[in-house]
């Protein structure tokens, strides 16, 4: 069994610490995207969302409006479904073709350091299911056809983790100024760091091309997620032990994971 964590480097970061409660994942500082389905409100979603409706529009609550978005008609749209989770709704995918991504940015070019963060159920997993990645594959947390694993500057990891059906806490760290794979990139499910096993090696940086941030499939229009995502939250680098602390523990917080 493995033992939880408080974090998952006391090095990774720089900045401002927070060791206590947070209200708002943006009272950390940094570039940031985050969504949230915490109701069906126009907030998270542009306009009121009746239960089992296409959602268009995943709006960016960091105030920069990189909204996450699906064109087309009904049937490539995840839906909003209402008390998922500690009675908050979430966003179903179906696995098939539903997906949301959001226009190029440039702040996901070239990062020297990320933290990632996505609470999300899975229900029937494929080798290859993505909850999330650019597309140049960066960023990405996924089912390899046994456990979790994560992608990172093109460093390739598996966990051990195979996944279940419950709603779980995905964290995943990157900071190429550390040295040796182990020490780039670290990821976290439910607060509890997991032992990566690496393919290939962790870069210094994310790709120079990265553009699209896409969730629910992988950078080839493939690996369709089945299942609720409640949150997605991005920062351009890797926060601190104590920031990491206080995202997880207002997750635990807000979907009583």
């Amino acid at each position: 069994m493995f033992k939880a964590i408080r974090s998952l480097s006391g090095s990774f970061g720089a900045g401002r610490r927070y060791s206590g409660r947070i209200d708002s994942p943006t009272q950390i500082l940094s570039n940031t995207y985050w969504f949230s389905s915490y109701d069906n409100s126009a907030v998270e979603f542009g306009s009121v969302l009746a239960n089992n409706a296409s959602v268009t529009t995943w709006k960016d609550q960091s105030g920069a409006a990189h909204d996450l978005n699906k064109s087309g008609n009904a049937s490539v749209k995840p839906i909003y479904q209402s008390n998922i989770k500690n009675g908050h709704g979430a966003v179903y995918f179906d696995g098939v073709n539903d997906s949301l991504n959001c226009n190029p940015i440039p702040f996901l070019q070239s990062l020297s350091q990320f933290t990632l963060f996505v609470v999300a159920k899975a229900g029937t997993l494929a080798s290859g299911t993505t909850l999330t990645s650019t597309d140049t594959d960066g960023y990405k947390i996924f089912y390899n056809g046994t456990n979790w694993a994560v992608t990172g500057a093109g460093g390739i990891a598996a966990s051990t983790t195979v996944p279940d059906t419950n709603m779980h806490i995905f964290t995943l760290v990157f900071d190429g100024s550390q040295t040796g794979n182990d020490n780039r990139l670290k990821f976290n499910i439910d607060r509890v760091s997991q032992t990566l096993t690496f393919s290939t090696n962790v870069g210094t940086t994310t790709s120079a091309s990265a553009a699209y941030f896409y969730t629910g499939q992988n950078s080839a229009n493939a690996g369709f997620f089945t299942g609720h995502m409640g949150e997605v939250i991005l920062y351009s680098r890797a926060l601190t032990s104590s920031e990491i602390d206080s995202v997880e523990q207002y997750f635990i917080n807000r979907w009583a994971i």
